[in-house]
């Protein structure tokens, strides 16, 4: 039968000494009620311990009272960097941990709350009252035995232990103490008093003070060391801390836990200097971390941190996987030794969250390889995250972004409002929930879930703000008007915020060294009327000098790659003037394409500013010296209105990838054309118009195109040559089929003959159930849904643009919103498009522009029964549609639409002209 020695301690607190009976028994497991109770008394062995009452206190209340609210910042990604849905306009809220931790830059927060609780308080007052109280110690031995010789302070120490084991920590405390003050050169005693007063959170101040008293009675005393740099750490002094691990690592070289705490300390010390911005020395703190352990996941997922946020994404890939990996070697080896010395301050605050980590690397990973656009590996670690917690809000708030680009509408939906469920507080799933509405035409409840994202996080949800005043573009329920005044409001209350971020000083200075200034519409009218009235003739008033040898033009977008805006972007870039012109590129995008390589071909600078602060992005562009910064995504995504507000260049036009104003004031211009935006147009911009003497855009077409036909660029007939009845059509997004839309489009196909048929294809249809669920809102209008076939996106250009010639005889534009990439692209696979324009603002105007450059006028409309009219007249001339079959493309090619040359010298002569207004003017 096992003995296992413990104690009982009775205190008889006398008015001049303090009696401690301390009883040292036999506790039997196995003995029964019906035991022989003299058996155990003859077991029994009584110490007693007699102390003298000092009316000074010896330990200072004071030292009781410090609360210790301390942050271990352990870096978490981020990201946001916001990856977003590039391909259909999604600022998209991926969470890289960080940003809510994701992988923004939020950090972990171990707070320890030292004297908060009710417990400390019972510690405090009744350990500092029975130790104030203790002066002078004697020693009664009335052990059975009276010549059992008994050192008494490691005696106590034994029995303080036990306690310590048992949980008792006052009683253990109390037995430190008095061991302590038996011998006063016994260091264990103090040494163990500190790990009381830490483990049971009762003060780090009497903790250290024990810890240093220990070091004076024994300097080489490790776990002493160890101990005050753990606390240290805990008070934000790392370096502090660093400097007693190493102390301790001296006496002892092979002490694994100093090495360990060690590597967590460097962990945090990089955390720290990279918040600061000295991303090399975090890099070398974080070399040093993995100097003294090279298993520590905490530093692998700090490095996979900075190293996604510098775009260094095989770098962060690689060190997100080892995180991972060493995450799991080391939480089996915690499973198999889960006897660890209790003696040693706990400093693993950070492996509290190894757990978190985990999950947060396998989350982040899926944003990583989402960004190079591998949806596969990227759904797979989304997965295993889910796998391994299946309420990660923001792992399932990704999987849903992932979802949504692929049109799994039902999905998506699904796994968003289950993030919401888990986090209700969580506004980026918000922001993605609203982008899902989008996407499937329910824009009410898409600005619902932004204005939910926005109330959830006021100050960190700017995506949701860009997304909302997109959306407004396309709602039936604001007015013109009011949307106008809702960019105007945003972007002052934009700029209100950069006041409070940077001071008033930065944006002061901002605009001061660029001679910046921005002008209304009204104070402006003799600059506009000068420039576009001479937009026919460069010699009309000598605008065509400028005083300085290049002009530097700055284009800033995440557009860059297969996308709308690089469609009007390209032949741009390809035709400016070298000798007079010097391009730079800045772009925000997070993937390289094709489209991107052959962008960069045509040798321009070009910058790489995706993940980049603010600032950092900003001094850039002063750096650079750029005369001309043109903005091409407005509210869209990938955008960097950060930069745009900060005003890093003179002047600052938006142009191409938003259909209406930026509200920002910081950006002076927008360019645009006559048609698109009437002289007498009742919109209203904060920017003032420049008007291109043509169509706004020039189109180039997509190369994709080239490998469809043969080298005659000949299309096929129109389909109704083969099938014998008229396939009407629309390729563009669903949030742009309104209902007055809608019913035109059922109108047409009632006064068509039967067999006539109407073909909308768009992302969401790759979803049953939003085919479903719209297949109910044309059932409202009455539409024989036997004639109606929904398509949803393909993955590739080519079969995209195929689609068109094969599919479609005739295009139907959508109203008010109108398309324009999918106007220009129906018109270059020869299918001619029907759009109805509203003369007042921009985004009904964009068909008309584009048809009327092409000298095809009659195929606008001015009204709902004009429209059909014009389609029905249409789909009567097979002729006709074969005649536009034949020519549509060679009619583009020889039309100033896609006469890049011709509109980049128009262009370039719009930035001379801005440029000596605001030299001649000092602005």
């Amino acid at each position: 039968m096992q003995i296992k020695i413990c104690y009982d301690i009775i205190i008889h607190d006398n008015p001049n000494l303090v009696n401690v009976e301390i009883i040292k028994k036999d506790d039997t497991n196995n003995i029964t009620n019906n035991s022989n109770n003299n058996n155990q008394k003859n077991n029994i062995v009584n110490s007693f311990v007699i102390v003298k009452l000092n009316e000074n206190n010896i330990f200072n209340n004071n030292n009781n009272n410090n609360n210790n609210n301390n942050n271990n910042n352990n870096n978490n990604n981020n990201n946001n960097n916001n990856n977003n849905n590039n391909n259909n306009n999604n600022n998209n809220n991926n969470n890289n941990n960080n940003n809510n931790n994701n992988n923004n830059n939020n950090n972990n927060n171990n707070n320890n709350n030292n004297n908060n609780s009710n417990n400390n308080n019972i510690y405090n007052n009744e350990i500092i009252s029975f130790l104030n109280k203790l002066i002078e110690i004697k020693v009664i031995n009335n052990s059975s035995n009276g010549n059992e010789e008994i050192k008494i302070d490691e005696f106590l120490i034994e029995v303080g232990t036990e306690f310590r084991e048992k949980k008792k920590m006052v009683d253990a405390l109390k037995m430190y103490y008095l061991a302590s003050r038996s011998n006063e050169k016994n260091s264990t005693a103090l040494f163990y008093m500190g790990v009381v007063f830490y483990e049971e959170g009762i003060s780090y101040g009497l903790a250290l003070e024990s810890y240093s008293k220990a070091l004076l009675l024994n300097p080489n005393y490790p776990e002493a060391l160890c101990n005050i740099g753990v606390i240290r750490k805990n008070l934000g002094d790392i370096e502090t801390s660093i400097e007693y691990y190493k102390r301790a690592l001296q006496i002892n070289p092979n002490y694994s836990l100093v090495k360990n705490n060690l590597a967590i300390a460097y962990n945090d010390l990089g955390t720290k200097v990279k918040l600061g911005g000295e991303i090399d020395l975090a890099k070398k703190f974080y070399k040093k971390s993995l100097h003294y352990n090279f298993k520590y996941e905490g530093t692998y997922y700090n490095l996979g941190v900075l190293f996604s946020e510098r775009r260094q994404i095989e770098k962060s890939i690689m060190n997100y996987e080892l995180a991972i990996h060493f995450n799991e070697i080391n939480n089996n080896n915690n499973n198999n030794n889960n006897n660890n010395n209790n003696n040693n301050n706990n400093n693993n605050n950070n492996n509290k969250n190894g757990g978190n980590q985990y999950v947060e690397a396998l989350n982040n990973l899926g944003v990583l390889y989402k960004d190079i656009d591998n949806i596969d590996q990227s759904i797979h670690y989304y997965q295993l995250a889910l796998k391994s917690n299946p309420s990660f809000s923001q792992s399932l708030s990704n999987l849903a972004i992932i979802y949504t680009m692929q049109g799994k509408m039902k999905l998506a939906k699904k796994h968003i409002k289950q993030a919401i469920k888990e986090s209700p507080t969580y506004a980026d799933a918000y922001n993605n929930l609203g982008v899902v509405y989008r996407d499937i035409g329910k824009i009410s409840k898409s600005i619902k879930s932004y204005e939910g994202c926005i109330q959830c996080s006021p100050t960190n949800s700017l995506n949701a703000q860009h997304n909302k005043l997109l959306a407004l573009n396309y709602s039936t329920d604001f007015n013109h008007l009011q949307i106008f005044n809702l960019h105007k409001e945003w972007g002052q209350s934009y700029l209100n915020s950069l006041n409070l971020k940077y001071g008033n000083n930065v944006l002061n200075s901002n605009n001061n060294n660029n001679n910046s200034t921005h002008h209304s519409i009204t104070s402006n009218n003799h600059l506009i009327n000068g420039i576009n009235n001479s937009n026919n003739n460069e010699n009309n008033n000598n605008n065509g000098k400028i005083q300085k040898e290049k002009l530097i033009i700055g284009y800033i977008s995440g557009d860059f790659f297969i996308h709308s805006v690089s469609y009007f972007i390209e032949g741009i870039l390809k035709y400016h003037n070298k000798e007079e012109f010097k391009i730079i590129c800045y772009s925000n995008i997070s993937k390289q394409d094709s489209t991107t390589e052959r962008l960069k071909s045509y040798g321009h600078e070009w910058r790489h500013i995706t993940g980049k602060p603010t600032m950092d992005v900003v001094q850039m562009i002063k750096d650079d010296k750029v005369d001309i910064l043109v903005e091409l995504s407005g509210h869209t995504c990938g955008n960097r209105m950060d930069v745009m507000a900060l005003q890093p260049s003179p002047i600052q036009i938006s142009y191409i990838g938003y259909p209406n104003t930026t509200g920002l004031k910081t950006i002076q211009y927008r360019i645009t054309d006559s048609i698109v935006d009437p002289l007498d147009t009742k919109q209203q911009f904060t920017e003032t118009l420049i008007r291109m003497p043509q169509c706004f855009l020039t189109y180039f077409p997509p190369i994709a195109s080239s490998q469809i036909n043969n080298s005659n660029n000949i299309l096929p007939p129109p389909p109704v040559v083969k099938n014998g009845y008229i396939t009407f059509g629309s390729f563009n997004v669903l949030a742009k089929y309104s209902d007055r839309c809608l019913n035109c489009w059922k109108l047409i196909l009632d006064r068509s003959p039967i067999g006539t048929r109407l073909l909308l294809k768009s992302k969401p249809f790759a979803c049953e159930d939003t085919k479903k669920s719209f297949s109910k809102r044309l059932a409202k209008f009455g539409f024989n849904l036997n004639q109606v076939d929904l398509v949803g996106l393909f993955p590739h250009q080519k079969d995209h643009l195929q689609y068109y010639s094969s599919m479609l005889d005739i295009s139907l534009d959508t109203f008010p919103y109108a398309g324009t990439t999918t106007t220009c692209e129906s018109l270059w696979m020869g299918v001619p498009t029907v759009s109805l324009s509203t003369p007042d603002y921009h985004c009904n105007n964009v068909g008309k522009s584009i048809l009327h450059t092409l000298n095809l006028s009659q195929l606008v409309a001015y009204s709902d029964d004009q429209y059909i009219e014009i389609a029905l007249a249409l789909s009567r001339d097979i002729d006709k549609l074969i005649l536009f079959r034949r020519n549509l493309r060679n009619l583009m090619v020889n039309s100033p639409l896609c006469d890049n040359l011709n509109f980049t010298r128009n262009l370039e002569l719009k930035y001379k002209q801005l440029f000596n207004f605001h030299n001649n003017n000092n602005f």
